[in-house]
């Protein structure tokens, strides 16, 4: 979604010809709109495997990983951000 977004900006912003807006546009526009058109089927393509095979979300494993990420360091963003 961002590179869309970026190559919406590089069009206005460069003066892309008026003739290559329209097509600029629709695939700035139509690329997220795709993706998010794909993405649920996507998701429940993969819970529907999972429940088949029993799986269930291990509480444990979980509570063992939020510890490990409560104990790791904070570390400074480089740029002080």
């Amino acid at each position: 979604m961002l590179l869309c977004a970026a190559l919406l900006c590089v069009a206005v912003l460069l003066s892309a010809p008026p003739a290559a807006l329209p097509f600029v546009v629709a695939i700035g526009v139509g690329c997220p709109v795709w993706a998010a058109w794909e993405l649920s089927p996507s998701i429940a393509v993969l819970r529907r495997a999972r429940k088949q095979r029993g799986e269930t979300l291990d509480l444990d494993a979980l509570e063992e990983m939020r510890r490990h990420l409560a104990r790791l360091p904070e570390t400074h963003h480089p740029l002080g951000l």
